[in-house]
């Protein structure tokens, strides 16, 4: 018997007619479990690496520490990876387990340990802006300057590196977080709650200090563009800057101005400027002019520009300038550059975090 009549002869029985499909089906299921388990198609969360999940700016990444090459939303950090960002730039990070990182502009950062259990990173300079939403004893750390802050549970904080003075800041805005210092080689650590800060400066007389949030402080622009992207996502249940003391009959002095609001919109202040502006060949650049503002509770002027947006806005822009002076009335915008139109608005910033932008202005520069 040929082997072609031995199959024919096979195929025709009934017991294998029975059989070859359950066999087919179970080498599909088979077959999907392999390719399930690719690790090329393993979601950002599972992977060891961080992921960009925004980015604006200038931003780029380095495998060695030496060279430096542009970033994208498709890069990958890894484990000894450095990533930094230029003027005027941001980046929102995603680590494994979930969290968030963002980073300001002029700041750098480096993967040191990249796991399921623990996030370890170094921040190198700069501002970062923290989100962590890991379970009990699962750590998320940063260090910086010597010092390291952990949180092991859910928190949002804040993170600030002066590497020419050798001065850290550490504000929390929701949780505990444990800052150990570490000064000449002695070590202490701190815990540090929502609505409280921490500055550690070798240089100053104390060294070591303990203090509420101030309300001035949350109008800083970096913290209010990082209060407005934690609105944007209110359905998260760690999505908005919270004050854990807020409603207890002890408040701290930032509980009403970090609580969650029923509106993604700014409270609007009372002085709303008016705004020219044009090419001066003078000093090369453009200057910006706009009425001033006479309340009580002003703050700040911001002066937002974009090349991009037509309608800029504080916090979601970026700032070109910035004032505390009432009687400021005018800029000149000398990093413009050739063959580019400019948008331009003046917002002013009064207690509470009330905020009021003027017209826009363009200019083809």
């Amino acid at each position: 018997m040929n082997i072609k009549t031995f199959i024919a002869g096979l195929l025709k029985n009934r017991f294998v007619q029975i059989l070859l499909p359950i066999i087919a089906v179970l080498l599909i299921v088979l077959l999907s479990v392999i390719l399930a388990k690719h690790p090329d198609d393993f979601s950002a969360e599972q992977k060891s690496g961080i992921f960009i999940s925004y980015g604006q700016g200038d931003m780029t990444v380095s495998k060695n520490g030496v060279d430096w090459e542009p970033a994208t939303n498709a890069t990958v950090l890894e484990e000894g990876d450095r990533i930094r960002t230029g003027q005027d730039s941001k980046i929102i990070l995603k680590t494994p387990r979930g969290n968030t990182l963002r980073m300001d502009g002029n700041t750098e950062i480096s993967a040191s340990q990249l796991s399921q259990d623990s996030v370890a990173l170094s921040q190198n300079s700069g501002r970062t802006f923290n989100i962590v939403t890991t379970a009990d004893g699962i750590k998320y750390q940063i260090s910086v300057l010597g010092h390291t802050i952990t949180a092991s549970s859910a928190a949002q904080f804040g993170v600030s590196a002066n590497i020419k003075a050798n001065r850290i800041n550490v504000k929390v805005f929701k949780g505990t977080v444990d800052v150990s210092v570490n000064i000449d080689g002695a070590t202490g650590t701190q815990q540090v709650s929502a609505g409280k800060q921490i500055t550690v400066d070798p240089n100053s007389a104390n060294i070591i200090t303990l203090s509420d949030i101030t309300e001035a402080e949350l109008t800083d622009e970096w913290i209010m563009w990082n209060n407005s992207e934690n609105q944007k996502s209110s359905s998260s249940t760690d999505a908005i800057i919270v004050n854990e003391n807020a409603g207890t009959s002890v408040q701290s002095p930032t509980a009403d101005a970090v609580k969650p609001k029923q509106s993604t919109q700014q409270k609007s202040a009372t002085c709303k400027p008016s705004v020219s502006a044009k090419k001066d060949n003078t000093y090369k650049g453009i200057l910006v002019n706009w009425t001033t503002c006479s309340s009580e509770d002003f703050q700040f002027y911001k002066v937002v520009r974009s090349t991009l947006n037509h309608n800029p806005s504080f916090p979601n822009d970026p700032v070109v300038s910035s004032s505390a002076n009432r009687s400021y009335a005018n800029f000149i915008d000398k990093t413009v550059a050739p063959n580019n139109t400019y948008y331009y608005r003046v917002c002013t910033v009064e207690k509470i975090n009330r905020i009021a932008c003027s017209n826009v202005v363009s200019v083809a520069y």
